[in-house]
Formats: C-alpha cells, sequence, structure tokens
C-alpha cells in the first residue's frame, strides 16, 4: 500500500466510491494527527507523558467505536494539532 503524505485522503475518498451507491455508504471519518507517529493506534501513554494529541486521538477511537461519530459528526475530515486542538 502506498505511504505518505496525502494517502490516507485518497484511501478516505475511494472507501465504498466503487462498491456502493452514495446513499448506502457507511459512515467514515478520517482524523489526520499531527506529529503521530505510523503506529500511533497501537502506541500507549499515561500520565504526564501522554501528549494532548495522543489524548484526543484515544477519545476518537473510543467515541467511533461507541457512537460511530467524532466531533460530533459521522463523516468528515479532521486535523488534530499537537495541543489537541480538532479543527
Amino acid at each position: 500500500m502506498p505511504t505518505g503524505p496525502g494517502t490516507g485522503r485518497v484511501l478516505y475518498q475511494q472507501l465504498y466510491a466503487d462498491i456502493l451507491p452514495a446513499g448506502s455508504r457507511p459512515k467514515k471519518v478520517l482524523v489526520e494527527v499531527e506529529c503521530g507517529s505510523h503506529v500511533l493506534q497501537w502506541e500507549g501513554c499515561d500520565g504526564a507523558g501522554c501528549t494532548p494529541h495522543y489524548q484526543t486521538f484515544q477519545k476518537a477511537l473510543i467515541d467511533w467505536i461507541t457512537t460511530e461519530k467524532f466531533n460530533n459528526q459521522s463523516e468528515g475530515i479532521f486535523n488534530v494539532n499537537r495541543s489537541g486542538v480538532v479543527t
């Protein structure tokens, strides 16, 4: 699979595009984390060592699993900066 800047956006745009009509596509969000490593989803942290952007990423995963939403949205592309602020 290709990697690099923009790959996530390409995959997001193509996910389900070729196999399902627009009205029946499942919910999907893309959360881009500034300074996130390629294995961010498997990294752990706690206490003072847990950076704000990682805490926001953790919350994004929990929210998606429990509500199928991130930032109160069921679809969209979001950016998380180093301070954990979502835009």
